[in-house]
């Protein structure tokens, strides 16, 4: 999946790319596994944007404690879907651009 998340219109709350409650249940379509993420556009601090990555402690999210990810461009994260809460932060200066991969 492409996504731009535009100047100040976009945001993306806290999450999990996959709520399987199993390792493997294809019934509830929660297969992802790990999620890939690539960056395209030029990052400049106070661009906004950041992928804040939430301290979890048994699969509960502090939505105070997080790990900010610039969202360089050619840099690509990787991340397990069914257990890192995460949460994009708003564009406050030009678009943002990523290419999400999902792994089944």
């Amino acid at each position: 999946m492409v996504a731009v998340y535009p100047e100040r219109a976009a945001e993306y709350r806290m999450h999990k790319d996959s709520y399987a409650p199993k390792e493997w249940d294809a019934a509830t379509g929660a297969t992802r596994r790990l999620t890939v993420l690539a960056y395209f556009n030029d990052w400049k601090e106070g661009n906004g944007g950041e992928l804040n990555i939430h301290e979890a402690v048994d699969d509960k999210p502090s939505a105070r404690k997080f790990l900010p990810v610039k969202p360089t461009a050619g840099s690509v994260l990787l991340f397990d879907s069914r257990r890192v809460w995460h949460a994009v932060a708003p564009s406050l200066k030009g678009d943002r651009w990523a290419a999400t991969l999902w792994v089944h």
